[in-house]
């Protein structure tokens, strides 16, 4: 097969070009013109109906005004009052409303320009202002081992992770108090298999978190004696969570504070 050259086509496309003048057709370009200034002169026609419209609505609210005003102003005074109302008038019908006009395209185009914001979208904006309040406990167990040459108490939480995030435990950090007298070391935190690998949890996902707690002979003692509701202070410690999947308007991490713990309820 031979090369297709776009070049032998020219001469085909010439000689249709000269029998459509040979022929009497009109040139495009010319119907083309001549339908655009009729377009225009429609367009001047209705400019002009619409402002001899508005000059008799406005002459005819000004004469309502004037009629309002006749018992109280002399009659020196109707026609000019008459004639400023009316101007007064045509001045708001001409730029007042076509501003009005103007100014409500213009919010309806920004409202086209900034949709609505999906459901997911919302979840994701009310999830990253109160992150820290999607974390929900489901149970605490308190299991102490005092005996231990250096005793702690463990809390075995079992939470869900409510927000929309795919989240990571990242690390534990603050100050643990028994009443008003922090504890002299801080907590620790580990898995159910007591490593201290991340636990990662999707939306909707619970898992086991161990806060261990290293304590003193004299909290030990304190605990053991104490009656009623006996609990640690963890108001001050926190978790750091890790968002992960950098889905938009999510916060890189965030802390959650964990809150009393019970250790022991005694009568």
């Amino acid at each position: 097969m031979g090369r297709f050259d776009h070049e032998s086509n020219l001469p085909g496309l010439q000689k249709l070009g000269r029998l459509q003048s040979s022929t009497g057709a009109r040139p495009v370009k010319g119907a083309h013109m001549r339908l655009w200034q009729k377009f225009i002169r429609a367009l001047d026609w209705i400019s002009r109906v619409k402002t001899f419209v508005e000059l008799l609505v406005s002459l005819g609210l000004g004469a309502v005004f004037n009629t309002l005003l006749i018992a109280s102003i002399p009659s020196i005074w109707r026609t000019p009052i008459w004639l400023l109302s009316s101007a007064a008038i045509l001045s708001l019908i001409a730029w007042g409303i076509p501003w009005l006009i103007h100014r409500k395209a213009t919010e309806d185009q920004a409202k086209t320009d900034s949709p609505e914001k999906t459901w997911c979208e919302v979840m994701v904006e009310e999830d990253a202002k109160r992150t820290s309040e999607r974390i929900a406990i489901l149970s605490v167990e308190p299991q102490p081992h005092y005996g231990e040459s250096e005793p702690y108490i463990d809390f075995r939480i079992t939470l869900i992770n409510a927000t929309v995030f795919r989240i990571e435990t990242s690390k534990i950090e603050g100050q643990t108090y028994y009443g008003r007298t922090p504890l002299m070391q801080s907590p620790n935190l580990f898995d159910v298999k007591r490593t201290n690998s991340p636990s990662s949890l999707y939306h909707g996902e619970k898992t086991t978190l161990v806060v261990q707690q290293p304590l003193s002979s004299l909290t030990i003692d304190n605990l053991q004696g104490a009656r009623g509701i006996v609990k640690l202070d963890f108001n001050r410690v926190s978790i750091t969570f890790t968002v992960r999947d950098g889905m938009p308007g999510a916060p890189e991490s965030f802390k959650w504070p964990i809150g009393d713990l019970i250790v022991a309820t005694r009568n």
